[in-house]
C-alpha cells in the first residue's frame, strides 16, 4: 500500500511501516520539501547540503530504501528539535549554539534539546529482572572461536602457468606446516589473504556466524591447535587453525545487569525520540515530503572512480 506523499505527524508509525515509493524528481521542484517554521528547503537546497556526504553513504542511500527513509526522517526530526530548542529558550541559555546553521550544527542542538527534555531514566531492579526473564538470551554469551588462516589466491581466469605457480606455493605452505613451523610466521610470509592481526589472525567470531560461512563446518570440527585440511575457495586454497574456543555461557550477574540497563535505556530514548518528533510536528504544523526528500538525496552526483578511493575492508 502506498502512503500519502506529504506526511504530517505519524513519524513513529512511519518508521515502522512505510515503504519508500519511487520518488518523482519533478514533484520535488514544486516548492519546499520540508517545512519547519522558517526552515523551508527546496530539493536544490537539500541536494547542495547533502553533497558533503561520503560517497559510500550516498551510494547506500541510493540503493537501500530503508536507509533512505530513516535518513530523511532523522533529518526532519533534528530540524524539529532545533526549532523547539530556539523557541523553548535553550539557545538563550547556551549562547554557543546560537550560530548553529548547518545540518551538523542542528544535530548538536537537537541532541542537547532532547537530553534536557527527556528527563533522567533509571532502570529499577524489578524492570531489569522482568526484562531478563522475558529475554534470557540477553545475558547469555554465545559460543565463539578464535582462528587464523593461510591461503593462496588464484584468479578465476589465471593462465595455466599462474595456476601451477599458485599450486606450488600452497604445497610449500603445507610442507612448512607439516614440519612444525610456526603457523603465524608462515601466514605473514606466504599468505595472500588479509587478516585482522598479524599471523593470519582473524580474531574471535561467534560460532553461529562461523557456521554460516563457506568453510564453517570444517572450521568448527577442529580442536584447539589443530590445522584444517586444504579447503577449496573457488579461487585458490586455504587452511585454518583454531587458536582458542569458548563455549556459550551465562554472564555474571553484574555484567548481565549492565547489559540490561543499557538495552532498556536505549529503548526508552528511542521511544522518547519518536514521541517528541510527533509532538513537535503537531506543534509547528510541520510537514515532510518524503518522496521529494529522498529524490533530492539520490540526485547528489557521485564522483567518477570514487570506489577506488573508498575501498571496503574485507570481512572474511
Amino acid at each position: 500500500m502506498r502512503t500519502s506523499q506529504y506526511l504530517v505527524l505519524g513519524v513513529a508509525t512511519l518508521l515502522l511501516t512505510w515503504r519508500v515509493p519511487c520518488p518523482s524528481p519533478a514533484a520535488a521542484d514544486e516548492g519546499p520539501v520540508v517545512e519547519v517554521g522558517d526552515l523551508r528547503p527546496t530539493a536544490a537546497d537539500l541536494k547542495a547540503e547533502f553533497a558533503y556526504l561520503p560517497p559510500p553513504v550516498l551510494q547506500r542511500l541510493r540503493n537501500d530504501d530503508n536507509a533512505a527513509r530513516i535518513f530523511a526522517v532523522d533529518w526532519y526530526a533534528r530540524a524539529l528539535f532545533a526549532k523547539a530548542a530556539k523557541e523553548d529558550g535553550l539557545l538563550a541559555k547556551s549562547p554557543g549554539l546560537v550560530a548553529a546553521a548547518t545540518s551538523r550544527e542542528r544535530d548538536l542542538i537537537a541532541t542537547q534539546y532532547l537530553r534536557q527534555t527527556e528527563g533522567e531514566f533509571r532502570v529499577t531492579n524489578e524492570e531489569a529482572e522482568q526484562f531478563r526473564k522475558m529475554e534470557p538470551e540477553v545475558c547469555r554469551e554465545p559460543g565463539r572461536v578464535h582462528f587464523a588462516r593461510i591461503g593462496v589466491i588464484t584468479g578465476k581466469k589465471a593462465a595455466s602457468d599462474e595456476a601451477e605457480l599458485a599450486g606450488k606455493r600452497f604445497a610449500d605452505i603445507q610442507k612448512r606446516i607439516a614440519a612444525g613451523e610456526d603457523f603465524g610466521k608462515i601466514a605473514d610470509e606466504a599468505s595472500d589473504y588479509s587478516s585482522k592481526a598479524a599471523g593470519g589472525d582473524m580474531g574471535w567470531m561467534e560460532i553461529e556466524k562461523v557456521r554460516e560461512s563457506p568453510h564453517g563446518e570444517a572450521i568448527l570440527k577442529l580442536a584447539v591447535g589443530e590445522v584444517s585440511q586444504p579447503l577449496d575457495t573457488g579461487q585458490g586454497k586455504v587452511v585454518y587453525k583454531i587458536l582458542a574456543r569458548e563455549d556459550a555461557h551465562d554472564l555474571p550477574a553484574a555484567e548481565c545487569r549492565e547489559r540490561v540497563d543499557k538495552l532498556l535505556t536505549q529503548k526508552y530514548r528511542k521511544e522518547t525520540f519518536l514521541r517528541r518528533v510527533d509532538e513537535l510536528a503537531a506543534r509547528f504544523k510541520a510537514s515532510l515530503n518524503l518522496d521529494a526528500f529522498i529524490a533530492a538525496v539520490r540526485a547528489v552526483p557521485l564522483q567518477e572512480g570514487w570506489e577506488r578511493t573508498y575501498q571496503s575492508e574485507e570481512v572474511w
